[in-house]
């Protein structure tokens, strides 16, 4: 991300994710918890988040996203076979 963002600013996640069934949008709030600079030559930076608000479904979507084994699926963005190929 070019340009820093304060700790503790509020956010709206706006995410797209591969699953079995092509790709699923999920929305969320979030706050920034860390922002770090990546480099000392770019304004480049690092951002984590907290995702404090989210729909249980999309919540859901998103922990199998992230642990696969949880779900039995192993999707990951950009992978040829979550494309719908």
């Amino acid at each position: 991300m070019e340009g820093s963002i304060p700790e503790m600013t509020s956010l709206r996640i706006d995410l797209e994710l591969p699953v079995p069934e092509g790709m699923r949008f999920i929305r969320g709030d979030a706050v920034v918890v860390r922002c770090d600079k990546i480099s000392d030559r770019l304004e480049h930076y690092e951002i984590a988040a907290f995702l404090n608000n989210m729909a249980d479904p999309d919540r859901d979507a998103l922990e199998s996203f992230v642990d696969p084994l949880q779900s039995g699926h192993s999707l990951t963005a950009g992978d040829e076979s979550s494309q719908g190929s």
